[in-house]
């Protein structure tokens, strides 16, 4: 592993269960409190400098991978918009989606997740170019006014139908309104990625150019396992909400009804330490492409050596 992440560290990433194992130590919440010494020490054991057991460099591994952006090579920052924060908060932004019951509820709990969305977006994202606070603005803006109208029209379409096809509407609003807020959230946010293009190394990270069509698809691949990951996290504790409405013992004022949200919240917990390790691993981080997908410019690259490249490596962000 590259310290700093990069293109060479694409092959590290390994199969696709190699990668979920790595999304499931960056969505454990213990690693959000991690600091810069932690990383200073992480990378100190890297450098090779000294020998460590096996168990300390695995460790020295996992801070880097948690913590530091591949293009800054900086700790990800402030702390809770790191991956390793995800669970704590969409445990509680979700669970104020699928509980709000009130026009008014629902819009403040849309805008909520939304705002988060925006700031964990940008902190993540791919840092070739610069993106202006209007844009960031621009992203939120239009996010929140899709989600909110998207779940408002929802829940009024449902109430005026009746039996099981209300239920499964109205209990998939919040989802199909986030899933609809991402891609304007992420396509937006990260527009100058596939207006202007995002720097593609060469295996030896040796930067070859920027390309729009890498772009494109960075941005693409992560608006594909952000949807992919909301699915199931907002359908299952949803429509398991629904289940414990209807049962018995959680009917409101039954005995057991002041443990609704509880639940629900452990439904959310599970899905998402699940969801998102399965769904993000999907997509490697550090992404190759044959060259004959991009731009003309690309095609007659060489190694440095006279000899021809034919995939070239970007940073996908999260």
């Amino acid at each position: 592993l590259n310290m700093v992440s990069g293109p060479a560290a694409s092959g590290d990433e390994g199969p696709y269960w190699s990668r979920v194992k790595v999304f499931f130590k960056m969505v454990d919440p213990r690693n959000a409190l991690l600091g810069q010494s932690d990383v200073d020490w992480a990378r100190q054991v890297l450098s090779g400098r000294a020998e460590h057991p096996p168990s300390v460099v695995e460790r020295a591994q996992d801070i880097v991978q948690c913590v530091v952006h591949p293009d800054t090579g900086l700790p990800v920052s402030p702390f809770f918009l790191r991956l390793s924060c995800i669970v704590p908060a969409n445990m509680t932004l979700d669970c104020l989606m699928i509980t709000a019951s009130t026009p008014w509820q629902t819009a403040g709990a849309q805008a909520l997740n939304q705002c988060y969305n925006a700031a964990h977006y940008w902190a993540n994202r791919n840092h070739t170019n610069d993106e202006p606070p209007v844009r960031v603005a621009a992203s939120f803006t239009a996010a929140t006014a899709s989600s909110v109208w998207a779940a408002l029209r929802l829940q009024r379409a449902a109430s005026a139908m009746q039996g099981a096809a209300a239920v499964v509407l109205r209990r998939s609003a919040p989802f199909l309104a986030v899933a609809a807020a991402d891609v304007l959230n992420l396509g937006i946010m990260r527009s100058n990625e596939w207006a202007r293009g995002i720097a593609v190394k060469r295996r030896d990270g040796t930067e070859v150019g920027r390309s729009r069509r890498a772009g494109a698809m960075a941005v693409a691949s992560c608006v594909a396992a952000r949807v992919m990951a909301a699915a199931p996290v907002l359908l299952s504790s949803s429509f398991a909400l629904e289940a414990m409405e209807r049962a018995g013992p959680f009917r409101p004022g039954a005995a057991l009804a002041s443990l609704r949200v509880p639940a629900a919240l452990a439904v959310l917990g599970s899905a998402i330490v699940c969801a998102v390790p399965l769904t993000f691993a999907l997509f490697r981080r550090e992404a190759t492409v044959s060259v004959s997908w991009l731009e003309p410019e690309f095609r007659s690259l060489d190694d440095g050596n006279g000899l021809p490249v034919s995939q070239v490596w970007y940073h996908k962000g999260l």
